[in-house]
């Protein structure tokens, strides 16, 4: 069996979010599998980092405007495509463009092209509204290739004007099925042409279809709920293992992190957040948890990615806080010594198709508290692995917190419910599993 993912991210080549992870995390469990081959075809992006690569050659199916490159790592192939007559992917970031659906329109009509030329059967896996167009594009070929579709999240849906569509040469009728009041969604193509689709994790998959958290597609997206699944992501058990990892010193523990941030040396609560600033991750709830923290006696620590200056500058004002390390960029190493030093992690997203954190600060001995949504809900069990609350609000989410500092003062509790979290299995075992058994139903549905 040959399954082709396409994508727009995968670690470590190019990573924006978790999308990446994913790409990455299970192609390399389902390459380890007796009897499967795996490819992964991305854009070649200015700011791709092909330094982990042995080689990078042209392919002969490279054309007079497109070329492709190749390599290979982890068993898995990789295909890079190259435009030689535009700039779409010679820039600094690799989202938040105006042109960004012209741009991966046309990664997707060069990747399709790719893998018809290849001539071998195989098993399309798209990822996100920027591959969606794919399943289109496979519905006209004279033999279609089975087709999974994932919606990693929901949110993102790739607009786009109906002149963007018809200079891509895509007819009105397939146009129709794209139109969204007065624009077109690139991630309806997915949902409309593919045979099977997935989301990242069981409670989201439930969650798309109702009109509550569905939003604008929640009709399409019920009217297809048969061939939907809801499979929640691993982790890459490998990387992130804090036995091995390069980022942790020896020994290294809550007191060292606590000296390294310049910390009162402690032994009182120290909790983190490792996030991006935006609306989903519910920022003003991270805001009330640190404010609550502090009054609490505990001490915070805050990783964040922002966007929004507003936002920022309501954290900003919270600087001078002595039990406060606030560092408003992102950083692996950082990242990597809070899930091993911090006894909590609040995670209060409004929603979460998955979620990785959770599951990698488990895995560092790191309980998360988080709010009961999408992936979250389904990862951590409250007082067993972790704790939750059920509504977004300030006060349901001190209240929680309160719970988890009364938890921490009884050490047969705290260490109790470490253990469970340490001890389960999040790697891509499972689920990779689930994932062979779609590729097999689909490729048997299309004989």
């Amino acid at each position: 069996m040959h399954i082709i993912h396409i994508a727009s991210e995968c670690a470590p080549f190019v990573k924006i979010g978790g999308l990446a992870d994913v790409t990455y995390g299970l192609s390399r469990a389902l390459a380890n599998q007796e009897g499967i081959s795996v490819e992964i075809i991305l854009p070649y992006y200015k700011t791709i980092d092909t330094s982990s690569l042995a080689s990078l050659t042209k392919d002969p199916l490279s054309t007079t405007d497109c070329t492709y490159w190749k390599s290979s790592f982890d068993n898995i192939t990789l295909t890079l495509v190259e435009p030689l007559t535009n700039n779409f992917f010679q820039r600094d970031e690799i989202y938040g463009f105006e042109d960004d659906a012209q741009r991966f329109i046309y990664f997707c009509q060069k990747a399709f092209n790719y893998v018809k030329s290849q001539q071998k059967d195989a098993i399309l896996h798209l990822h996100d509204w920027h591959t969606a167009l794919v399943a289109l594009l496979n519905q006209r070929a004279d033999k279609p290739y089975p087709t999974l579709y994932t919606i990693h999240n929901l949110a993102y849906q790739g607009p786009c004007s109906n002149a963007t569509l018809q200079s891509a040469g895509f007819t009105t009728q397939e146009l129709s099925l794209l139109k969204e009041q007065d624009h077109y969604l690139l991630m309806k193509a997915g949902i409309e042409y593919c045979d099977r689709i997935t989301t990242v994790s069981k409670t989201y998959a439930q969650e798309i279809i109702t009109s509550e958290k569905g939003g604008n597609l929640q009709p399409l997206l019920f009217a297809h709920q048969d061939k939907i699944d809801g499979i929640v992501n691993g982790i890459d058990t490998e990387y992130w293992n804090r036995q091995t990892d390069p980022y942790l010193p020896k020994g290294f523990d809550k007191h060292a992190m606590q000296k390294k941030l310049g910390l009162e040396v402690s032994d009182v609560p120290l909790v983190c957040s490792v996030t991006r600033l935006v609306e989903q991750k519910g920022p003003l709830l991270i805001l009330e948890a640190i404010k609550e923290t502090l009054r609490l006696g505990g001490q915070y620590v805050l990783l964040a990615a922002v966007a929004d200056p507003q936002i920022t500058q309501r954290f900003l004002e919270l600087k001078d806080e002595p039990n406060l390390f606030m560092q408003l960029t992102y950083s692996e190493e950082l990242s990597h010594l809070a899930f091993a030093a911090s006894d909590l992690l609040v995670m209060p997203s409004l929603f979460e198709p998955c979620g990785l954190t959770q599951l990698i600060a488990m895995r560092y001995g790191c309980l998360p508290l988080v709010h009961a949504t999408g992936g979250l809900k389904e990862t951590v069990a409250a007082g067993k692995n972790g704790f939750s609350f059920e509504t977004p609000t300030k006060e349901a989410l001190r209240a929680c917190l309160h719970q988890a500092f009364a938890a921490y003062r009884d050490p047969q509790k705290w260490q109790g419910m470490l253990a469970e979290a340490v001890s389960e299995d999040h790697s891509w075992k499972k689920s990779v599993k689930k994932y062979l058994t779609l590729y097999k139903k689909n490729r048997n549905l299309n004989r």
